[in-house]
């Protein structure tokens, strides 16, 4: 699409435009809806909710403001949900890694790290990443200057991004595990889990292309085939109840690599309280629930919710 049919617009304007689409206004004024555009979120964000309601020749059938006003709230509040759950999964998986590697008596802490960086493009990307933060970041840089230019496997991993810890898997998987260890399953999970990561970490909308072909997993250019989840995430799938159909969609395979990685890396005590935040937003979904009646993507997405909490404790 060119930037001619894009063009800049106020947000009165924008008002029209979704007016010119058959959004109404009635639960949320039009007045109530420039402030809130204005003052509490940007269009661009607020109006990406809207791809969850059925539309018809460019129409909206049943779809006031107000609905994506609410659908924000509930997906800020998501991933204020989702955040801690990364963060845990991130340090249970640095410490599973960091006692594989004390216990193999094959491995060199310090020569594990030059394999890494020469392993391929892709690891030696990460390594420098990881360096170039220990060097240039203030609460690290203390590491950096006492470990240069030898550092050791566990002062790397202590600075690695979500994104550098999964290539830092790879390799080691493919490495130093078997393709039937219990450490294979959850690398291949973390590579799923690492987007649900990245989306939280830079505040990205999830409850949007949830039922549409954009939420779908992109087609491999090279093989023309779309691209498709792991066995080891549909092992986990339907280990939580949930269709391998609804797999099809990247978010649900990857919040499903997501809270399979949690129970498998964090203490019954932490899950516990996992799941008393899970079931307050569970509760915040159920505030308006009358303005997803007819919305089957929100409807589905919250069964699939309840079913990853649930399986935390069962």
């Amino acid at each position: 699409m060119t930037k001619e049919e894009k063009p800049k617009l106020t947000s009165k304007e924008m008002i029209e435009k979704m007016e010119s689409k058959n959004v109404r206004f009635e639960k949320c004024s039009r007045e109530d809806a420039i402030d809130f555009l204005e003052k509490k979120n940007y269009y661009f964000k607020v109006n990406s909710y809207r791809r969850n309601f059925e539309e018809i020749d460019g129409r909206y059938t049943n779809l006031d403001f107000d609905y994506l006003i609410d659908l924000a709230a509930i997906d800020a509040w998501l991933r204020r949900f989702l955040s801690p759950i990364t963060l845990n999964v991130e340090h249970g998986f640095k410490v599973k890694l960091l006692n594989m590697i004390a216990a193999n008596d094959v491995i060199d802490g310090y020569e594990i790290v030059e394999e890494f960086k020469n392993y391929d493009e892709r690891t030696t990307s990460a390594y420098e990443q990881t360096v170039k933060y220990l060097e240039e970041n203030s609460y690290s840089r203390g590491l950096y200057e006492k470990h240069k230019p030898d550092f050791a496997i566990w002062v790397l991993i202590e600075s690695m991004t979500f994104g550098a810890l999964s290539q830092f898997a790879r390799f080691y998987d493919d490495k130093y595990s078997t393709s039937e260890s219990s450490f294979h399953t959850l690398q291949l999970q973390m590579k799923s889990a690492k987007r649900i990561r990245n989306a939280v970490s830079h505040s990205n909308p999830i409850l949007m292309n949830l039922n549409n072909e954009a939420g779908l997993f992109p087609v491999n250019q090279k093989t023309g085939k779309r691209q498709r989840s792991s066995a080891s995430v549909v092992s986990s799938a339907a280990e939580m109840g949930i269709e391998k159909d609804l797999l099809r969609n990247v978010k649900i395979n990857d919040l499903v690599a997501l809270f399979y990685l949690n129970k498998r890396m964090t203490s019954r005590e932490s899950r516990q309280h996992m799941v008393r935040d899970g079931e307050a937003l569970i509760k915040r979904f159920d505030k308006h629930e009358d303005y997803y009646l007819k919305t089957d993507s929100i409807q589905e997405f919250k069964k699939i919710l309840v079913k990853l909490i649930d399986f935390q404790l069962n």
